[in-house]
């Protein structure tokens, strides 16, 4: 338990902290950037370090098929495919299941690997 409250303080700190800094740095905006591709990879890190290779290879997997499924959605629903509206919701959606992948990897971290 000491390690799941630990390891979820320096993911919320890093994210800040990262978060500020650029904020800080880039400052072309008033009000603050969400910066939704560092919160993935950050993410992504940690899952590796909770999972193995051999369990990490599932959520990756998962991840491209939810890549692959909303170019499907978006050429289905308006017949053609534009970056500017696949990338916003790719990316929401990339932080919200690694976000339950990191969450389940600090639940499922004795895992047995074959």
């Amino acid at each position: 338990m000491k390690n799941i409250i630990t390891e979820l303080v320096m993911l919320a700190g890093y994210y800040g902290l990262v978060e500020w800094l650029v904020n800080r740095l880039i400052r072309r905006q008033k009000k603050p950037v969400h910066l939704l591709w560092v919160w993935t990879t950050l993410l992504i890190i940690s899952c590796l370090i909770n999972l193995t290779f051999y369990w990490f290879a599932y959520p990756v997997i998962i991840w491209m098929l939810i890549g692959i499924g909303l170019v499907i959605h978006q050429l289905w629903t308006s017949h053609q495919f534009l970056y500017q509206r696949f990338w916003p919701r790719f990316w929401q959606l990339t932080v919200f299941f690694w976000l339950v992948a990191f969450v389940l990897s600090l639940l499922g971290n004795r895992l047995p690997v074959v």
